[in-house]
């Protein structure tokens, strides 16, 4: 579920009143028609525009733990179920075989093409006409983006893809003269374009949720051969709830005595009356909260800054022998700074390398958590050496993109996180001293 993001110094903020006067009867006439669906959960939910999160939910009454936050009958949620009763099923190849998050995505963006005219109109239009995954920086901005960012981008290398199997669907159409909107008669090439398909993939990246496969309605009659597992759907108004990651929550599928089906979401927390409602999307770093959703936030406790053997070497000499038995014990793999000072790997990995034990002791050492204060200081010694390296790394970069003129809000969010990584890097240096 997407939002806007949470940041320390925005470049261009954000004017709260225009995208309130904007958004405003879209998301209300969204909760009329929820309301109208048998969707009475909502009624006490407010969307709202807060002044630090962006777009959000707020309560009108008091919340308390194991109170119910939404519930939303099963057919409103939007499956690959839904789209086998759309005229754009047509699409989808049965020699094919396309993601569930793929079929979605065209499902998303047929409707969006309808208008009006879709069943699902009030839900399309309260959807964010632009989002802030680094996807959607423009290409130069890309290519300032450091590398520990562009290479957590496998998503756009999927949505590519899948978006070429989808044109070679509409190659397939072709064939039969089957390449028009049912609708309005335009060719299906005009319609799902990269950047429109771009979008909506990003819009179910951020907003779907995951149920049970087994509960996909009808699954097994869907006309569209799924790969991978049938197990995403898009819940309207479900994704207005911001991220925090103190909130606790339950999702479930219920059915009542009636045969009705329910999915909703309970807390474990409390909240005020008229005060923010928060979910939990899951444990995120902030690397992934910007890659998958759009934003990061402030002092996320989950956040580690990893370095490598090579950044290490850069450092100083890395004997052979303890080189090797640190690879064989993978104790090299996701070493990282935190904000409290090193990891577990980074701990053990340094202190192979200062320490003059004969090897026979090392094992003893680092899976016995035997460290002595001696042992721990040295290995800070060589840490902070290589927190020196990996600071110069991020500041070299922040000069870079802070001289990018005219930026997109997303890179506007990456030099914020920038920034966020230098601050984590200089609590990890503090800590140092802290543990001596």
């Amino acid at each position: 579920m997407g939002r806007t993001s949470r940041k320390r110094r925005q470049k261009k903020k954000l004017n709260v009143k225009e995208i309130a006067e904007y958004e405003e009867d879209s998301l209300m006439h969204l909760k009329s028609w929820l309301l109208e669906r048998n969707c009475s959960s909502v009624n006490n939910l407010v969307p709202f525009n807060f002044h630090i999160t962006g777009r959000g939910l707020k309560t009108l009454k008091d919340i308390k733990p194991n109170d119910i936050l939404i519930k939303l009958p099963y057919e409103i949620l939007i499956t690959t179920f839904t789209l086998s009763q759309s005229d754009i099923s047509i699409l989808f190849s049965k020699t094919e075989h396309y993601s569930a998050q793929c079929v979605l995505s065209v499902f998303v963006l047929y409707e969006s093409h309808l208008g009006t005219v879709s069943k699902w109109y009030n839900y399309i239009s309260s959807l964010p006409k632009y989002l802030t995954n680094p996807d959607f920086c423009t290409q130069k901005e890309k290519n300032l983006l450091p590398a520990f960012i562009r290479d957590y981008m496998y998503e756009f290398h999927k949505l590519q893809n899948e978006f070429q199997l989808l044109i070679r669907s509409v190659n397939n159409l072709s064939l039969h003269g089957k390449d028009y909107c049912p609708h309005c008669n335009l060719h299906l090439k005009k319609i799902i374009t990269f950047e429109k398909y771009k979008w909506a993939y990003y819009i179910v990246n951020t907003r779907a949720v995951y149920i049970d496969e087994i509960q996909v309605e009808k699954s097994q009659n869907i006309p569209v051969n799924i790969k991978h597992q049938n197990n995403l759907a898009l819940a309207p108004f479900l994704d207005l709830f911001n991220h925090s990651i103190y909130s606790t929550t339950r999702a479930t599928v219920i059915t009542l005595e009636n045969g009705n089906k329910f999915y909703q979401i309970t807390t474990l927390n409390s909240f005020k009356s008229e005060s923010q409602v928060f979910i939990n999307y899951g444990s995120h770093s902030s690397l992934k909260l910007y890659v998958h959703y759009g934003f990061f936030i402030l002092n996320n406790p989950l956040d580690e800054i990893y370095f490598d053997i090579s950044d290490i070497k850069i450092c100083f000499n890395v004997p052979t022998f303890k080189l090797n038995f640190i690879i064989s014990n993978n104790l090299q793999k996701n070493m990282a700074f935190t904000r409290d000072g090193l990891n577990y790997n980074a701990i053990s990995t340094l202190f192979i390398i200062k320490t003059d034990l004969p090897k026979s002791c090392w094992s003893a050492k680092i899976y016995g958590n035997s460290f002595t204060l001696e042992d721990i200081a040295s290995v800070h010694n060589l840490a902070k050496q290589i927190l020196s390296l990996k600071k110069v790394e991020l500041i070299n970069h922040l000069i870079k993109m802070r001289s990018f003129n005219h930026c997109t809000q997303s890179f506007s969010i990456a030099i914020s996180l920038i920034e966020e990584y230098i601050t984590i890097l200089d609590e990890s240096y503090n800590n140092f001293y802290k543990s001596h």
